[in-house]
């Protein structure tokens, strides 16, 4: 099951530095907040390797994942002069879904 949850975190972290750096690319968001996705997306994913290893880490994947959505919000506000809500139930509940994995493992 951690598997998965890496596997979760590595497209989901990929994806948002991605899209953070064509976002950097196309200008259609401040410059700090697309490199906001771009850091946020990284740490993401260093957070969950670092998972296994170092407990606080844990706390460090919440605290990032949070981010990341205030960001994410702040961007689809930022280009679209509103939010889009099945985007960001769908991003809720993958969050939820690694944190839920990530708890597991951090617990046991």
């Amino acid at each position: 099951m951690f598997f998965l949850g890496l596997l979760l975190v590595f497209i989901y972290g990929g994806g948002t530095t991605l899209s953070g750096a064509i976002q950097l690319q196309k200008q259609k968001i401040p410059y700090l907040a697309a490199i906001g996705l771009c850091l946020l997306g990284l740490l993401l994913i260093l957070s969950a390797c670092l998972a296994s290893t170092f407990p606080f880490a844990f706390f460090i994947l919440v605290f990032v994942l949070l981010l990341m959505h205030g960001v994410a919000l702040f961007n689809g506000f930022h280009m679209y002069g509103k939010i889009n809500p099945l985007h960001h139930i769908i991003r809720f509940c993958l969050s939820g879904i690694i944190i839920f994995i990530f708890a597991v493992k951090h617990l046991y």
